[in-house]
């Protein structure tokens, strides 16, 4: 499921997304494909892409902090 879900996110991903976007989406399908995979589908998965994109525009979280990046992803998941 999640191979055709991140195969409609193009739009997000194009040169002229806004890079802070493009990372959080980038972020959200690697841990979608990674860690979070037996948590996320193609139903929580826009609600945690708009969720942390959310908190890393209110510059509450760093993108590029794994690590809380993951805690926050999992909070998100655990409330939904």
């Amino acid at each position: 499921m999640l191979p055709v879900v991140s195969a409609n996110v193009g739009p997000l991903l194009v040169d002229g997304a806004p890079p802070r976007v493009k990372q959080v989406v980038a972020k959200v399908l690697a841990l979608a494909e990674g860690t979070l995979q037996n948590r996320t589908n193609g139903e929580n998965l826009p609600t945690l892409v708009q969720e942390i994109l959310i908190v890393v525009l209110r510059d509450e979280l760093d993108i590029e902090q794994h690590d809380e990046v993951l805690a926050v992803a999992t909070q998100i998941l655990n409330a939904a």
